[in-house]
């Protein structure tokens, strides 16, 4: 248990002083807790960064337990993708429109908007104007089945490496 803990400490030092996390994501998250703290003109602009950033670690991050079937061989595209896609299909048959909120659906943000039908304006048209189309609900479905299938990519890597330095091993 001791080695386990100088092991992680040693971990923790040598990632915090690398030059990329000294040089880069420190002064980055820095920056980021003070643009929380206090009022300029791109608070939107910070809100939209961090719910892009959520929402990308949210679908790689369920890649990542998609290729390790999360301990039980269950992939996550079962319990979490595949919803969201047909929640995104459904929701655009009943609003007849593209033009609804679909990209905080992730655990810890569920806005009172989301899959909601848009306000209407004059009568059957809608908002945007933006019709249903076969190309419109792929594009809208696509970023999701991306980041989850880089993150199957990224969770695939750990295994590779392992087993080509077990195989390394043997020959040697």
């Amino acid at each position: 248990l001791e080695g386990l803990y100088r092991i992680s400490i040693s971990l923790i030092k040598d990632g915090l002083t690398h030059p990329i996390s000294k040089y880069g994501l420190v002064p980055l998250l820095g920056l980021w807790a003070l643009s929380k703290k206090i009022d300029h003109p791109w608070g939107d602009y910070v809100d939209t960064v961090e719910s892009i950033v959520e929402f990308t670690v949210w679908w790689v991050g369920l890649g990542v337990l998609s290729s390790i079937g999360m301990g039980s061989g269950l992939q996550s595209g079962m319990l979490f993708l595949y919803p969201h896609i047909i929640k995104i299909f459904i929701a655009a048959q009943t609003c007849k429109t593209l033009n609804f909120e679909s990209s905080t659906d992730i655990w810890f943000r569920k806005p009172e908007n989301l899959f909601l039908c848009p306000p209407q304006i004059g009568r059957g048209r809608n908002m945007g104007g933006d019709e249903v189309t076969y190309w419109g609900m792929w594009l809208k479905i696509l970023p999701a089945c991306f980041l989850q299938a880089a993150g199957t990519a990224f969770g695939e890597i750990p295994p590779y490496l392992m087993s080509r330095q077990a195989r390394i091993a043997a020959i040697e």
